[in-house]
């Protein structure tokens, strides 16, 4: 497009200047965000079926489709985590790669990552209906129970017990704990037998829950899953343990229970 600026001054004798004005017109860049699909040229693991995201799994993007409509390369790739679950530790994320990329979920919920894209001009793609891509993370198992908490540095553990028999915290029979739950908990290493409610099913499998993480630095999460729970009495605890962090100060935590999916 073109324009001219005139200048004019009320001084006597003082001439008109005209200055002539020319600019091009460029569109900025168009960020493309997507899961990487698994297909017979992706294969798995670094590819994701949308869905079947579980928390803990990790999820991996791709910006690849990413264009610049004046045929600029594109030099630079930025992917932000701009929702998330409530109590998910953004530190957990650990959000890496340019064209290609991964990210971690640390909790079931729902989450939405954006991309922003940089030419050679320096011009960087604006939100648009292709900028984002929006995901669940949905529990694998039947009864997924999830502890998060606001202190950064207390340990908090989860307990789940089988109160249909015994309700007593720290049973070494009928508690899931990190003493007896964990599923580097073997057989052969006393004194953590894993807990086992239902003696015709494997430890950590079908109706025998699991705990996927014992987390000692804070934040959390901790999860206990049961694949096919069985009908019964269930207790959930929440315990403070003093021994890693002394820290006397006060702390929430937020207990999630999802069964079949749903919150």
């Amino acid at each position: 497009m073109a324009s001219t600026l005139v200048l004019e001054s009320n001084a006597p004798n003082a001439p008109q200047i005209e200055i002539p004005l020319s600019a091009n017109l460029r569109e900025a860049p168009i960020a493309v965000a997507e899961i990487r699909a698994c297909s017979e040229q992706n294969l798995p693991p670094e590819c994701s079926f949308a869905d079947a995201l579980h928390p803990l799994d990790l999820v991996y993007l791709d910006g690849r489709e990413s264009l610049d409509p004046n045929g600029e390369q594109l030099v630079d790739y930025h992917w932000q985590v701009i929702g998330f679950p409530a109590g998910a530790n953004v530190a957990d994320f650990d959000l890496e790669g340019q064209q290609l990329a991964s990210m971690f979920l640390p909790l079931a919920g729902r989450y939405k990552v954006r991309l922003t894209v940089t030419n050679t001009s320096g011009m960087t793609s604006s939100e648009s209906a292709t900028s984002d891509v929006t995901f669940d993370a949905k529990p694998s198992s039947r009864l997924h129970i999830e502890l998060t908490w606001d202190h950064p540095t207390n340990d908090q553990d989860l307990h789940v017990t089988y109160a249909a028999v015994d309700d007593r915290v720290c049973n070494a029979f009928y508690d899931c704990y990190w003493r007896n739950c964990k599923t580097t908990c073997a057989p052969h290493l006393a004194p953590c037998p894993p807990v086992r409610w239902f003696e015709n099913a494997e430890a950590f499998a079908r109706p025998n829950p699991r705990l996927d993480i014992d987390d000692t630095n804070g934040l959390g999460p901790e999860n206990v899953n049961i694949d096919a729970p069985q009908l019964g009495r269930y207790g959930v605890y929440v315990h403070y343990y003093g021994q890693v962090d002394a820290a006397n100060e006060p702390t929430q935590s937020t207990l999630r229970i999802y069964i079949d999916g749903a919150l």
